[in-house]
């Protein structure tokens, strides 16, 4: 069995957290995790300031448009003298 905790911290666009796993001999394994997460604006200022442009972005892999409903994205971008 394995059980799934998890802490959420969106001021600080975090998220942390842990796989309990109980073994049939009777241990536990943990397995921690974090992450942090970044808007898609987040990313476009990260990639400006590493001398890249975005060029597409899109909801998916299938090329849906992106919109403020979205809640994933694909992000394409070049560096900026490729443009």
């Amino acid at each position: 069995m394995v059980l799934s905790v998890t802490v959420n911290t969106p001021e600080e666009q975090r998220a942390d957290g842990q796989f309990v796993e109980f073994t049939e001999r009777g241990g536990v394994r943990l397995r921690p995790w974090s992450i942090r997460w970044a808007t898609p604006a987040q990313l476009d200022e990260m990639a400006e300031a590493a001398g890249m442009t975005l060029v597409d972005r899109w909801e998916d892999m299938s090329m849906t448009p992106f919109d403020d409903d979205s809640t994933a994205h694909v992000s394409v971008y070049v560096t900026s003298d490729r443009r």
